[in-house]
């Protein structure tokens, strides 16, 4: 039984490979076969009689012995290389995987600043022409200064279609959580393109489910772009007739399961189109022909933001018969209701009191910081000025200000140091604080949170962002413009 037992340890050991299995091998076969000889010969038989059985595990299962030792120390230094070189892998998985990490910090980083770099001047461009579209003037600069706005907001929407679509190549797209009413989005849809459709011999009808008019949470500005970016689509690709949003929703437990669809009477699309309508950069030959503008991001990135949200997006079209793209989201109950602006009282009050708001603009460009001010001062605040963060905590230790503009990329002391200098102080750590900003993935809304910030405000911002900023934080805002107007 041993010697079976080391023949199969043996043939083991020869698959194996090892050198030193074959030579103990080859020295059992001879030990066996020199002891057979003596054997048959009669050389020496006094001293195997002696030996008696012996003999047999002397000179052939000592080998045996010997070569299972070997072979049994070759499978375990295989065992051990083995080992070593998954190790080596391990820790090089872990250092691509670190590498890859530290790739998309980069990238978001990247994406952050040529955010900000382009989104800054934006501020002063649109903030100035808003200003300057409110105040009288003759009629000759009335229709400049149109053209100027329009074409801002042209490179407004031009550039945060780009900056979208890089977002959602990294993933570093933020979507916020709070309460909405989609009401109040569809009014603010309809308001953004109501003015376009007309020029375009357009109707331009909503229809809400009376069940979805109840508060929901979800991301209130990204839901306008989602919608405006399917009506201005439907627009694009229909020449006359009309563009429909309808939306009806149904209770799942503590949501809202929704159904978002923009209706146009447009010529409909080919079905070949219909498989890379949502690809980057594409458009189809008859929106080229009918208003040959855009770059063929809107879709793409409409997908994307629907996705980010958790929810999916289709599309029903056929020549001829127009197109239906529908958004199905599921969207949570809110707890509260959502607050509703009261028009017709002065933006800038305090509360209570009649008098107007002390509001502190803290942006380390001095343009920025001027258009600002400027666009508070129409809504009857009084207004100062920090270049910096530390200039911030500085004035708001001497001063009770109502509310807090604070950019978040500064130099001395950024953005969200100074609003946990000023949180952290004995006096003004209920002062409401709104970041302005033109970084606002994920991450930075989680540094906001931190930093105790209220609320973080893309820019570039117009005089209606800061209207409804005041009417969000001062208690008493509505909307109505100062006496400047």
């Amino acid at each position: 039984m041993l010697g079976g037992l080391a023949l199969v340890v043996m043939l083991a050991g020869l698959l194996l490979g090892g050198r030193a299995a074959l030579a103990a091998l080859l020295l059992s076969v001879l030990g066996g076969g020199i002891l057979l000889l003596f054997e048959q010969s009669g050389l020496l038989r006094p001293v195997l009689a002696r030996l008696g059985s012996a003999r047999v595990f002397l000179v052939i299962h000592v080998p045996h012995l010997v070569f299972c030792g070997l072979v049994i120390s070759q499978f375990v230094r295989r065992n051990q290389s083995v080992l070593a070189q998954a190790r080596a892998a391990t820790a090089a998985e872990a250092e691509a995987r670190q590498q890859v990490e530290a790739t998309s910090r980069a990238r978001a980083a990247f994406l952050a600043n040529v955010s900000h770099e382009l989104r800054t001047p934006l501020s002063v461009i649109l903030g100035g022409a808003d200003l300057l579209v409110r105040s009288p003037s003759s009629g000759d600069a009335d229709r400049h200064l149109g053209a100027i706005q329009r074409s801002a907001q042209s490179l407004e929407r031009l550039v945060d279609d780009i900056l979208d679509t890089r977002a959602i190549e990294v993933g570093v797209m933020a979507i916020e959580a709070k309460p909405l009413s989609l009401e109040e989005v569809l009014e603010a849809v309809v308001e953004r393109h109501q003015t376009e459709a007309e020029a375009l011999g357009l109707s331009l009808t909503v229809r809400i489910d009376p069940n979805c008019c109840q508060p929901l949470v979800g991301d209130r500005d990204r839901l306008v772009q989602v919608l405006s970016n399917l009506v201005s689509n439907a627009g694009k690709y229909t020449d006359k007739g009309s563009v429909a949003v309808a939306v009806v929703g149904r209770l799942d437990q503590q949501s809202m399961r929704l159904e978002i669809s923009v209706v146009d009477s447009g010529p409909g699309m080919a079905a070949e189109f219909l498989d890379v309508m949502f690809e980057p950069f594409t458009r189809t030959a008859s929106a080229v022909e009918l208003r040959g503008t855009g770059m063929g991001l809107g879709l793409s990135i409409t997908k994307g933001l629907v996705e980010a949200m958790g929810g999916s997006i289709a599309v029903q079209s056929t020549l001829g018969s127009g197109s239906t793209l529908s958004v199905h989201l599921l969207l949570p109950l809110a707890e509260q209701p959502v607050a509703v602006a009261v028009a017709g009282s002065s933006a800038g009050q305090a509360a209570g009191t009649g008098q107007a708001a002390s509001v502190l603009v803290v942006d380390d460009a001095a343009m920025v910081r001027d258009v600002f001010a400027a666009m508070l001062e129409r809504l009857g605040c009084h207004v100062s000025q920090a270049a910096n963060g530390e200039e911030a905590v500085e004035l708001c230790a001497g001063t009770a200000f109502e509310l807090v503009l604070m950019d978040l990329q500064m130099p001395t002391m950024d953005g969200f140091e100074a609003a946990a200098a000023i949180r952290a102080s004995d006096h003004r750590s209920a002062v409401p604080i709104v970041a302005l900003s033109a970084d606002c993935t994920d991450e930075t809304h989680e540094l906001c949170r931190a930093a105790g910030i209220d609320e973080l405000v893309r820019k570039p911002v117009g005089l209606d962002v800061i209207r409804r900023i005041l009417q969000s934080y001062a208690p008493a805002a509505g909307g109505g413009e100062g006496a400047a107007e």
